[in-house]
């Protein structure tokens, strides 16, 4: 009874700090070092608990595999949701896959409005990317307010790596200069391991 009591008490210490119980597992698809980093075992992409200001607060496991997963990074001030994604692209060309992922912001904000689309770059390496930004209404950072939007989807071997960030229109160039700095700060792993995707297409998630 002691035993179990004390299993609990830790994993709720764990989650308290952001950390998802399949992140801690030995089952499940990170590894966690002793600086508090996490790696997606699969894909060899790590997350460290800070990028800049951007404090890492949730994972999240899409397939029994692991193989499609998500980590959330977030600033307070001003307040920008930062979400990577990095899943299998199955095959499906990477065109297809940025015009699935439009149409998923389109389908849950209905007043969405495209202000750009074209191509850009992530990390220090500068890797190509397709970039669309928009611009819609919802419920941000307790009010319903006009929100400003960023999607990036990048292919790398058999890997989607997809980036989603929110955050107030009202911040202008100072939310879209917090986000340039996490899509040009975070690295990538030098190589990236085949994905041998099981056919499942990806993930599914609010932006």
């Amino acid at each position: 009874m002691r035993t179990d009591l004390a299993r609990l008490f830790a994993l709720l210490i764990l989650a308290s700090f952001g950390v998802s119980f399949e992140a801690v597992a030995a089952s499940g698809p990170f590894a966690v070092t002793l600086d508090g980093n996490i790696t997606h075992i699969a894909s060899g992409f790590s997350f460290p608990s800070k990028i800049g200001q951007f404090q890492r607060v949730m994972t999240r496991q899409y397939d029994t595999a692991g193989k499609g997963v998500s980590i959330g990074y977030e600033v307070d001030r001003p307040r920008i949701a930062a979400t990577i994604y990095v899943y299998p692209s199955s095959g499906r060309l990477i065109e297809t896959e940025f015009v699935v992922r439009e149409n998923e912001i389109v389908a849950l904000h209905r007043d969405t409005k495209l202000i750009d689309r074209g191509t850009g770059f992530v990390g220090p390496k500068r890797i190509p990317a397709l970039v669309a930004n928009y611009e819609y209404t919802d419920t941000f950072a307790g009010k319903v307010q006009p929100l400003r939007s960023r999607l990036v989807v990048v292919r790398r071997g058999d890997w989607n790596i997809e980036y989603r960030f929110t955050y107030a229109a009202s911040e202008g160039a100072n939310g879209a200069s917090l986000i340039d700095f996490l899509q040009n700060g975070f690295v990538w792993p030098e190589a990236i391991p085949p994905a041998q995707s099981s056919g499942t297409p990806g993930k599914k998630e609010k932006p």
